[in-house]
This record gives structure tokens, C-alpha cells and sequence, in this order.
């Protein structure tokens, strides 16, 4: 469909493509109300995200581009969330330096040299790859997750406020990592739709976005089902998916997200904020 802009040459170099792409996509989609939310960089995502096979990139921008309409996607930062907010159910451990060691630090996680790489509005992804200490993680904690008391649509809408927030003051750039902390959790708190719901989204919507994911703890119904829902997900989402028991969880994050990017209660260096739920 697209050999005309060279998409198919396999010794045409990948920063051209993407270039192509976007200015492609800008065109095909200049009527369509929500492409001026969407940075050169998102654009980019999905090219990579479809392995360059640009036919299927643009069909996924344009299901994202209509997800976004239908959601009011570009409303979102406007809207309070303030009382969800103090709930502190989801939270943002934004970036600090990644050369500077902490206590935990593991050696090889250390030596590694920040990745320089733009990721404005304008700017074109040159790199695939993602230093995972320059990462910021998400947390969502699940006992104070009650969906009894909300709808599966307004928590994912949450979800993309925390997200669109963090991305607008900057603490999101490239990639994240996101914890699922089921520690405490009671009948109250389960909500299994939940999950599939943000893998959909991420995977779907924020192509190239996810890092990894970590459900902890685990239990082994839960081990279970995960060993037959995950044959349905794309190979993408599936290899990125770390489940750990209430005994390990903490060793096995660590192995990927240093101390100064994790919460006290994950094992690292960050405080706890305070919960309303607490008072």
C-alpha cells in the first residue's frame, strides 16, 4: 500500500522511515479531530510497534485515533480527579540521575550511561532500546482499589489521566515500568477485568510504552489462569509480563528497576505517600 514512500527497502535507514511515516499519517489523518493530540513520537510507536509494516501501523493509529475521540481523550487533563488522587491507589516514582549509585544498586544496573534521546512533540524516535534506571514507574495498589465503589471505565479513564499527567509534566518520556501490588488485598479489592482492561490499553493505545509489568503476589489460582489467558496475548505484552510470589517479588523487581525508582514498600528508596484511606 505504502511501497511509493519506500517502506519496504530493506536498506533504507530507519529514521527516514519513521520520518516518512509520520508525515504520511499526518496526511492521511489531517481531518481526523484528534491527530494534533498525537506527537510525532506517539506516531512513531506505532510503526515500530507493527515492525515496520506500515499498513498495520496505520490501521492501529487510526483504531487509537477513534478510541481517543470516543473517550474525549483530549478533555482528560482538564478534569479533577483530585479525590482519586488522595487515594494514592496509583502512583508516578518519577526519574532521578541514573549514574548516581544508591544502597541496593546492582552492579550491572549502575555502570549503565543515560540514553540520549529526544522524545518532544516534534521529535523522531532514533533508537528502539530504553535504559531501564532513566525509567519512571507506575504503582498501582490494589487494596485500595474498590471497584464496587467506581466503574471499570472511569478507573481505566483514571489510569490515562495519571498517565497524560505524568507524560504533560514530563516525568514520562519513553517508556515505563508498572506494578500491579495485590499485597493486602481482599475480595473487596479483586477486580479481574481490571488487568485485562490495561493490558488492552497499553498494548493497543500506547504501543511501545510498556517496559514491563509485575503482578505480585502471587497466588496459585492466579498463576493458574495467568498460564491460560496469556496464550491470547500478543507475544509483545506476553514476554513483558512478570508474575512473582509474596517471597520474591521484591528480589525480582529489583532485578529491573533500581531502589531510587521504587517505593519503600517494593523494597526501595522512595517514602510511601500517605493514603486518605489511612487517616
Amino acid at each position: 500500500m505504502f511501497q511509493f514512500l519506500g517502506f519496504t527497502s530493506a536498506n533504507e535507514d530507519r529514521q527516514e522511515q519513521q520520518k516518512n511515516f509520520v508525515s504520511f499519517a499526518r496526511s492521511k489523518f489531517s481531518e481526523h479531530p484528534m491527530i494534533h493530540t498525537m506527537s510525532d513520537d506517539d506516531i512513531v510507536r506505532f510503526l515500530i510497534s507493527a515492525k515496520y509494516r506500515s499498513d498495520e501501523a496505520v490501521k492501529a493509529l487510526e483504531v487509537t485515533l477513534n478510541w481517543r475521540e470516543e473517550f474525549k481523550f483530549s478533555e482528560i487533563l482538564n478534569e479533577d480527579f483530585s479525590e482519586v488522587e488522595a487515594i494514592k491507589k496509583f502512583i508516578v516514582v518519577p526519574v532521578t540521575l541514573c549514574n548516581q549509585r544508591s544502597e541496593g544498586d546492582s552492579e550491572d544496573m549502575t555502570e549503565k550511561k543515560p540514553v540520549e534521546r529526544e522524545s518532544s512533540t516534534n521529535s523522531v524516535l532514533t533508537s528502539n532500546s530504553s535504559d531501564e534506571c532513566q525509567l519512571p514507574t507506575l504503582a498501582w495498589i490494589g487494596s485500595r482499589h474498590f471497584p464496587a465503589k467506581t466503574t471499570l471505565s472511569d478507573t481505566i479513564r483514571f489510569i490515562v489521566y495519571t498517565i497524560e499527567k505524568a507524560r504533560s509534566d514530563g516525568i514520562i518520556t519513553d517508556k515505563v515500568n508498572i506494578l500491579i501490588d495485590r499485597v493486602g488485598m481482599t475480595d473487596a479489592n479483586l477486580d479481574p477485568p481490571l488487568m485485562r482492561a490495561l493490558l488492552y490499553t497499553m498494548h493497543n493505545h500506547y504501543p511501545e510504552r510498556l517496559h514491563n509489568i509485575f503482578l505480585f503476589p502471587t497466588s496459585t489460582l492466579l498463576t493458574m489462569g495467568y498460564q491460560v489467558v496469556k496464550n491470547f496475548l500478543d507475544p509483545s505484552i506476553r514476554n513483558r509480563v512478570h508474575l512473582a510470589t509474596d517471597s520474591e517479588y521484591k528480589s525480582v523487581i529489583q532485578k529491573h528497576i533500581p531502589p531510587r525508582l521504587l517505593l519503600q514498600r517494593h523494597g526501595g528508596d522512595v517514602p510511601d505517600p500517605e493514603s486518605i484511606l489511612d487517616e
